[in-house]
C-alpha cells in the first residue's frame, strides 16, 4: 500500500488528433440570405417566361376576334376557319420541336446569357410581325417562329437559374421561374379581351423588352465560366452573387463548383450521343422524362388555352373569360405557395401528390361535362362544381407537375451535357404538345369532352404510379451528388 503512494511514474498519454475528413467541402450549417443582385438577376430572367406563357393561351382571346364578320374586329376580314385553326394552334407546337431539337446547344459556345439575350430578341421580332399580320399564312408562320424561339430559350432559362443557385435556394427559385408561365396566362386572360387584335399583340411584347433591358445586366452563369476555364470571371461572378459571403465561404462555393464540373466528360466534346454513352446520362434522362410527361398527359396543354371555350360550353351559367381569369389567378398563387413548401416536402413527394391529386377532380370533371352532354338535370343543381374542380386541378398541378420537371430537368445532367439533354426532353414536350393541340379537337368531337378528361385523370395516375416506384430524391444533394446516385441507381 505504502509503495503505491510512493509511486509518482507518470503515464504516457499519446495524442491521437481527429482528421475531419472534406470539411472544407461541407456545407456551413448557417444558410445566408440571398443577396440583391442574385434575386435582380433571377427577375430579370424569369422576364423572359412571363412572355413566354403569351405563348400557350394568345389565341383564346385572339380567336375569338378572328372569328368575328366584323373587318374592324378581325384583321383577316373574313371569319377563321376550322382547319385555319387547327393550324394556329398546333403549328406552334410543331415548330417548337426543331427550336428545342437544335437551338438549346447554342448556349455551350455563346454562354447562357447572350444565348437567351438572341432568344428574346427572336421572339420579340416576330410578335411585332403577328401584330401587323393581314393573312392567316403569315399568322401561321410568325406564331411558329415565335414558338421556335420560345422553346429554345426555354429549357436554358432554367439551367441558368440552376448553375446560378445554391443547394438550398435552387428549387424555390426554380419553381419562381415556372411561376412565371400562369402570370403570363392571366396577362393574356386580362389584356385581350380589352384591345384590338393588333394592340393585344403588341402588348405581349412589354415583358420580352423588359427582359431584353435588365437582363443586360444580369451576370453569365458561373458554371459555364468555370467550365471554359474563365477562372478569375467565375470566381468575380460568386463575389458579385454573394457578397454578403466571407472570402472563405466564396471559396468553397468555387470548390464545389469545380466538383460538379469532374463529372463532365474527359475532354471530350459532347452532344446528343454523349448523353447515352454513359449510365448516368441515360437513367438521368429517363427520371427526367417521368414527371415531364406527366405535366403534359395530365390535360394542362388543353385545358389552359382552350379554358374559356371550353366553359362557355360547360352549362354552368359564368362566361369563359371569367372562369379563365380566375383560375389563371389562382394558378398564380399555388405556384408560390409550391416555391415555399418544396425545400420542406421535397420534390418526389410533391410531384406524387400532384399526379395524384390531378386525377380525382380531373375524372370527377369528366363526370360533369357528361352530365352535360345528356342534358342532365343534376347538373343545373350543381353549378358551381365545376369550378371548384377545375380550381382543385390547377392547385394540385401547381404542387408538382407544374413547376417541378424543369427544376428535376437541370438537376440531372451535368454541365457539359445538360443542353444536349434537355434539348431531347423538350422536344419530346413539344411533340407531345403538338399532338394533344393537333388531335384534341377531333377526339372531343368523336368520344366526347368528357372522355377525353377521363383520360387525363387516368394518365395522371399512372404517372403518380411511375413517380412512387422509380423516382429518387434530390432534395439537398449536390449535381455531383446526383451524378452519384445516377450512377448507383
Amino acid at each position: 500500500m505504502a509503495n503505491r503512494k510512493n509511486d509518482t511514474t507518470l503515464l504516457e498519454v499519446k495524442y491521437v488528433p481527429v482528421i475531419e475528413k472534406s470539411s472544407e467541402l461541407k456545407p456551413e450549417p448557417f444558410k445566408r440570405p440571398d443577396t440583391v443582385y442574385l434575386m435582380f438577376s433571377i427577375a430579370s430572367c424569369v422576364l423572359f417566361m412571363v412572355s413566354g406563357g403569351s405563348t400557350y393561351v394568345w389565341y383564346s382571346s385572339a380567336l375569338v376576334k378572328l372569328r368575328s364578320n366584323d373587318s374592324d374586329i378581325n384583321p383577316l376580314g373574313r371569319p377563321i376557319t376550322n382547319l385555319e385553326t387547327s393550324f394556329l394552334l398546333a403549328m406552334p407546337n410543331f415548330a417548337g420541336i426543331f427550336g428545342a431539337l437544335f437551338l438549346p446547344q447554342l448556349s455551350d459556345k455563346t454562354g447562357r446569357k447572350k444565348y437567351l439575350l438572341i432568344m428574346g430578341l427572336g421572339m420579340l421580332v416576330h410578335y411585332v410581325s403577328l401584330a401587323f399580320s393581314t393573312s392567316i399564312i403569315a399568322m401561321v408562320v410568325s406564331a411558329a417562329l415565335v414558338g421556335v424561339f420560345f422553346a429554345g430559350g426555354l429549357s436554358i432559362v432554367s439551367l441558368y437559374i440552376t448553375e446560378l443557385c445554391e443547394e438550398h435556394n435552387r428549387a424555390k427559385y426554380g419553381c419562381i421561374n415556372l411561376t412565371c408561365l400562369p402570370l403570363g396566362q392571366l396577362y393574356c386572360y386580362v389584356v385581350g379581351p380589352m384591345f384590338s387584335m393588333k394592340y393585344y399583340i403588341l402588348l405581349l411584347t412589354v415583358p420580352l423588352m423588359l427582359f431584353l433591358v435588365f437582363f443586360s445586366f444580369a451576370p453569365e452563369s458561373p458554371m459555364y465560366l468555370l467550365a471554359k476555364g474563365r477562372k478569375n470571371e467565375c470566381m468575380r461572378t460568386l463575389k458579385r452573387l454573394r457578397s454578403n459571403k466571407s472570402q472563405k465561404e466564396i471559396d468553397i462555393d468555387f470548390e464545389k463548383i469545380n466538383l460538379s464540373l469532374t463529372t463532365m466528360t474527359n475532354g471530350k466534346k459532347a452532344n446528343y450521343f454523349t448523353v447515352f454513352k454513359s449510365k448516368e446520362g441515360r437513367v438521368g434522362l429517363l427520371l427526367a422524362m417521368i414527371p415531364l410527361i406527366g405535366t403534359f398527359v395530365s390535360g394542362i396543354t388543353i385545358i389552359m388555352p382552350l379554358l374559356a371555350p371550353i366553359f362557355n360550353n360547360a352549362g354552368i351559367g359564368i362566361s369563359g373569360t371569367t372562369v379563365a381569369i380566375i383560375v389563371g389567378a389562382f394558378k398564380i398563387c399555388f405556384f408560390i405557395l409550391t416555391s415555399m413548401l418544396i425545400e420542406v416536402a421535397g420534390r418526389r413527394t410533391m410531384l406524387l401528390v400532384s399526379s395524384i391529386g390531378c386525377a380525382i377532380p380531373m375524372s370527377l370533371l369528366g363526370i360533369c361535362f357528361y352530365l352535360n352532354s345528356i342534358n342532365s338535370p343534376l347538373l343545373a343543381k350543381v353549378q358551381w362544381l365545376p369550378i371548384v374542380l377545375i380550381l382543385l386541378y390547377i392547385f394540385f398541378y401547381s404542387l408538382g407537375l407544374g413547376p417541378l420537371p424543369f427544376t428535376l430537368m437541370s438537376e440531372f445532367f451535368p454541365t457539359d451535357v445538360r443542353s444536349s439533354a434537355v434539348s431531347i426532353s423538350t422536344t419530346m414536350c413539344s411533340m407531345i404538345m403538338f399532338l394533344y393541340s393537333f388531335t384534341f379537337p377531333l377526339y372531343s368531337g368523336l368520344i366526347g369532352v368528357h372522355s377525353c378528361m377521363w383520360i387525363f385523370g387516368m394518365s395522371s395516375l399512372a404517372i403518380g404510379t411511375v413517380i412512387y416506384f422509380c423516382l429518387p430524391e434530390t432534395k439537398g444533394k449536390t449535381i455531383h451528388e446526383i451524378q452519384e446516385m445516377l450512377t448507383n441507381y
